[in-house]
């Protein structure tokens, strides 16, 4: 009856984003109420992890698969905090890397879970070494290994946002700028204090007839736009409705701090064709004034974009970094967030690995 229970919500906390109760689904519902859906859910999920609890203390038949099966239910229940954190600390960062976590956990719990069965139906009535004395230096391991590769990848390929004006994850307040040949926007931004080597864009073509758009981008100093200290392309196929584009500026832009810059996006599209690139309300970014075809747009309004530093590991990209984790703690919950799941994924396969040597070497050792 226990494990029917847990099943039952269980499913129901998974096909909670998709199924629909009526003429609204739970997603939609939540986002009408301002909040994210696994917390409109989270009764059900507290009570799942209840359950749990309940059949790990009493509806056990062995108490060595108390340890697998609580460690796969904590996977499980990081996987639905870690998703009600993804709209407030990854909103549009790196929401293929959470993606990726949250089914990891997911899986990894359901690995778990499926060793206490296994535990269960042998009727073992110790837990296996590997969760009883020696996942302490397993632990220590993937901690050693998730440092390690973090730091590498931190170091060799993160870019560390410099300037960025993201619209909330519920996309309130933002809107369209549509372009025809030859029309473009411009936005003023302060120069960061490190070098600005590529920049995002939101762009779009929805053009059904088929034909190709490009997005072109100059960096001038503010009132001098025949000076160009910056520029890139980027080409926005058919039906591209929208996406965020990456664009490398070339040569990366060097300018004084604080000094005021115009980012200029043009498009270069065939006749009657149309490219949309990604604007805001609600003056995200107060620093700079925002225009669409040479008029100055309304004081609330700014071209929605992110303003990239360099990949590589220099000192400068280092200060970068320590700026960006200083000016928000989002980052540091998102690098929390990150580090613990990546811990708990590289942890689950090796303490399974290491259950399953252990039971191949001990009968080769009793002979």
């Amino acid at each position: 009856m226990t494990i029917a229970v847990t099943t039952a919500l269980l499913t129901f906390e998974e096909l909670a984003e998709f199924k629909r109760f009526g003429q609204i689904s739970i997603v939609e519902h939540s986002a009408r109420l301002g909040i994210p859906w696994p917390v409109l859910a989270s009764p059900a999920a507290v009570a799942f992890i209840a359950a749990m609890w309940v059949f790990a203390r009493k509806g056990l038949g062995t108490a060595a698969a108390r340890a697998p099966l609580l460690l796969g239910t904590s996977c499980w229940a990081f996987a639905l905090v870690h998703e009600t954190l993804d709209p407030l600390v990854f909103a549009y960062r790196a929401w293929e890397l959470s993606y990726v976590l949250e089914e990891t956990l997911e899986y990894s719990g359901t690995l778990c879970i499926g060793m206490t069965a296994a535990i269960s139906m042998r009727r073992e009535r110790h837990p296996p070494p590997a969760f009883q004395d020696r996942w302490h230096g397993l632990l220590l391991g993937a901690i050693v290994v998730t440092t390690v590769l973090g730091g590498l990848v931190i170091a060799l390929l993160f870019r560390a946002p410099l300037v960025e004006t993201l619209a909330p994850h519920t996309r309130a307040g933002t809107f369209g700028v549509t372009l025809q040949r030859q029309e473009s926007v411009v936005q003023e931004f302060r120069m960061p204090a490190t070098p600005v080597q590529s920049l995002r864009l939101l762009l779009s073509n929805c053009d059904p007839s088929g034909r190709a758009a490009m997005a072109a981008v100059r960096v001038t100093p503010l009132g001098a736009p025949d000076v160009t200290l910056a520029q890139g392309s980027v080409e926005v196929p058919v039906r591209d409705c929208p996406r965020w584009r990456d664009i490398e500026l070339l040569p990366p832009i060097t300018a004084e701090e604080s000094q005021s810059l115009a980012l200029h996006v043009a498009a270069h599209v065939e006749p009657g064709a149309e490219l949309r690139v990604g604007a805001t309300k609600g003056d995200l970014y107060p620093d700079g004034k925002f225009w669409v075809n040479g008029a100055l747009a309304w004081p609330d309004q700014n071209l929605e974009f992110v303003l990239y530093g360099a990949s590589e590991p220099t000192l400068s990209k280092l200060h970068g970094i320590w700026q960006l984790f200083t000016s928000d703690w989002r980052w540091w919950a998102l690098a929390a967030d990150v580090f613990i799941a990546l811990i708990v994924i590289t942890l689950i396969p090796a303490l399974l690995a290491a259950c399953v040597l252990q039971r191949h070497v001990a009968p080769r050792q009793h002979g």
